[in-house]
């Protein structure tokens, strides 16, 4: 009986923390290019890796980025911000998280729309970035 619960903790524990690969999408880099050039941001030397997936709770993609700069040296330093379109990109960016607040300049966007932190495409925009660095 103790086995057979551990045993299904343990599937449920791993559904939960699974995503689908296939919601990755890869920033393209004319697009790259375009989102670094509007980005207003603050303390940055560079972007390791950006993804992005499209949310099925809103009309907005979730854009994570894997920041690099002074204090930024962990792979869990990812920041999302959303955007309405990545190809072509259109913006603005709207800082979504804590970190991309921290490091958005122009942090009043975020006041702007709000975002709950179970919107669907933040937490797999996340898991995306830090899938393929680790690759």
């Amino acid at each position: 009986m103790l086995v057979a619960l551990a045993s299904v903790f343990i599937l449920f524990s791993c559904a939960k923390n699974s995503f689908d690969l296939s919601r990755c999408h890869r920033i393209p880099a004319k697009e790259s290019r375009e989102i670094i050039l509007q980005m207003d941001v603050a303390g940055l030397t560079g972007i390791r890796y950006i993804m992005a997936v499209e949310s099925t709770d809103v009309d907005f993609w979730f854009v994570a980025m894997d920041l690099e700069g002074a204090g930024l040296e962990s792979p869990t330093d990812v920041a999302v911000w959303a955007v309405k379109r990545i190809a072509p990109f259109q913006g603005p960016l709207i800082p979504v998280d804590e970190l991309a607040i921290r490091h958005s300049a122009q942090s009043s966007t975020a006041q702007e729309v709000q975002f709950a932190p179970g919107t669907d495409g933040i937490a797999d925009a996340v898991r995306c970035t830090r899938y393929i660095s680790a690759q």
